[in-house]
């Protein structure tokens, strides 16, 4: 993350398929969910809400591989607490 960047990476250390749950990453601040534009990783098929990013990950990974997923986003708005949006990319 820098300023309005984030960066999400993933490296695979062992080959094999990944399970069948996501992978979910918090965001260190809110951000306002509707000015995410994805700069990276769009076909991943990211999930991004006001908090966090959730990964639909699939199929068969090898070592080394690695999955990345970068946007811009705005920081949320102070006192919108409570308030959960999700853009689905």
């Amino acid at each position: 993350m820098d300023g309005r960047r984030h960066t999400l990476t993933l490296s695979c250390r062992r080959a094999g398929s990944w399970p069948k749950q996501p992978v979910l990453a918090f965001l260190p601040h809110r951000i306002d969910a509707g000015s995410v534009e994805i700069t990276e990783g769009a076909t991943i098929g990211p999930v991004l809400t006001d908090n966090f990013v959730l990964l639909p990950l699939t199929g068969d990974f090898a070592v080394g591989d690695t999955v990345r997923v970068a946007f811009t986003a705005e920081p949320a708005e102070e006192g919108t607490t409570g308030v959960c949006s999700a853009r689905v990319l």
